[in-house]
């Protein structure tokens, strides 16, 4: 069984805003049953949620990633200048 997954915003670049308004604080969830679902979510970047995809989808469906810890992971999206970081964890 899936497990649901929160994808949250933990630092961007003061002095470059992220392109698609992302701030601290702004998550998303990813919902898991037989597959993993965005069910009454506001995705504002395909390309932070392209980056997270692989580890939602290993966290989701049970797998451990070896950057994770107590249940959370970080990443970052590909802009150089936003540098948004993100946590991954299981709900």
């Amino acid at each position: 069984m899936a497990a649901r997954i929160k994808v949250t915003v933990v630092s961007v670049d003061a002095e470059h805003p992220c392109g698609a308004g992302y701030k601290p604080g702004d998550s998303f969830t990813v919902d898991g049953s037989s597959c993993l679902t965005l069910k009454d979510q506001t995705i504002k970047c395909l390309e932070l949620l392209h980056t997270v995809f692989p580890a939602v989808m290993t966290m989701g469906h049970g797998g451990k990633l070896p950057w994770e810890k107590d249940g959370k992971a970080m990443s970052a999206c590909p802009d150089p200048f936003a540098k948004v970081v993100v946590t991954i964890e299981r709900l």
